[in-house]
């Protein structure tokens, strides 16, 4: 029963929010989750970006921490 947010923008990851974790960490912890639901709301925007990473680095690096 975990809860988690990841914002997008121009299609590029830009904020996480999970628990009291805000930004990549957020992110990785989100992404190693193997059941969840989603809900996609265009309308909820992030206060402000947290994430600089590009999105494909940020993928690769949790690929990489899944072992896959």
């Amino acid at each position: 029963d975990k809860r988690g947010e990841i914002f997008f923008q121009g299609g590029q990851v830009f904020s996480a929010v999970f628990d009291q974790t805000e930004g990549e960490e957020a992110f990785l912890e989100m992404a190693a989750w193997k059941d969840c639901v989603y809900q996609f709301d265009p309308a909820e925007r992030p206060a402000s970006r947290e994430i600089k990473t590009p999105t494909p680095q940020l993928l690769q690096i949790a690929s990489m921490s899944l072992g896959t």
